[in-house]
């Protein structure tokens, strides 16, 4: 079979449209002789040929349409890249002027809180803290060592107001007076019965280191009561015994009836009180003390 070259074939091809009659007119005459007798093969092989080339054609469009398509496809991406650099450098801008206006709050708030700083300072030099207070229970006694309750005043030196045994800032129980709430600062002990006066110490020194607790030593008259108690007959031993004055004070010292029933209470101021001797079914009794001792004798049934 006879073969073409590349470049025979597309000369051929090129002739192609002018050949194609001739090989028509070889085929309505197949006895043809002279020229066209020599062509039956070669217009077999220019046939197959044309169809290839139209082929190749066919698929070069082809891929030139998919190169178009994926070229815009790239010119649309290339676009957005474009676009969200651009988005990005706006929202860089827009971060940075954000940081300094963050910035430009922040040392406005320093500037705030310095300002309020400053305020406070000056509140507080206007308003100073209380001041701290302290406790002070004192225990009276009088010149014999025995236990007695007067009331009492603390009087300022500076010139304050006096500090009173009242149930706001003490708790008198027999011969203890508590005063709460005490700032710091010296006073003077003052007796609230004119009939007493304070032997030592006559002034207290109030502060941090103390004291927390003193003995009063009172001068006065005071006196004993006496007296044997009994119950149902028997001789009641180691009751515990207590009086109770007319403004509700139980004094008890831990006063108690000795095991033959006798009793004695000292340190006892004039005064109407009221004795009480046990717990269970108490022996009740009015006492008055006026000048003067009292020996109540058998007490109870």
């Amino acid at each position: 079979m006879m073969r073409l070259s590349r470049w025979a074939a597309a000369g051929l091809l090129g002739a192609s449209v002018l050949l194609i009659p001739a090989t028509v007119a070889a085929k309505d005459y197949p006895h043809a002789r002279g020229p066209l007798a020599g062509l039956g093969p070669l217009r077999g092989a220019l046939v197959h040929l044309d169809n290839d080339v139209r082929q190749i054609f066919r698929r070069l469009g082809v891929v030139q349409q998919s190169q178009q398509q994926q070229s815009a496809s790239l010119r649309q991406e290339s676009q957005k890249v474009r676009a969200l650099s651009l988005q990005m450098q706006t929202d860089s801008q827009q971060l940075a002027s954000l940081e300094q206006t963050l910035r430009g709050q922040e040392a406005q708030i320093q500037s705030l809180d310095q300002t309020v700083s400053t305020l406070a300072q000056a509140i507080q030099g206007q308003n100073p803290p209380p001041p701290i207070t302290h406790t002070v229970t004192v225990q009276e006694h009088d010149a014999a060592g025995h236990p007695i309750f007067v009331s009492l005043s603390l009087i300022p030196v500076n010139g304050s107001a006096p500090i009173e045994d009242n149930p706001q800032d003490s708790v008198p129980t027999s011969n203890r007076v508590v005063f709460t709430n005490l700032p710091d600062g010296t006073y003077r002990v003052v007796p609230a019965v004119p009939e007493y006066h304070i032997a030592s110490p006559t002034t207290l020194t109030i502060g941090p280191t103390g004291p927390t607790a003193v003995n009063l030593h009172v001068s006065g008259d005071t006196y004993t009561i006496a007296g044997t108690a009994i119950a149902n007959n028997q001789l009641l031993s180691h009751a515990p015994v207590t009086l109770t004055d007319t403004s509700g004070i139980t004094w008890s010292d831990d006063w108690s009836t000795r095991a033959n029933g006798f009793f004695v209470l000292r340190g006892i101021p004039d005064g109407t009180y009221t004795l009480t001797i046990g717990t269970s079914s108490p022996i009740k009794q009015q006492v008055t003390v006026n000048n003067g001792n009292v020996n109540l004798g058998y007490i109870g049934n």
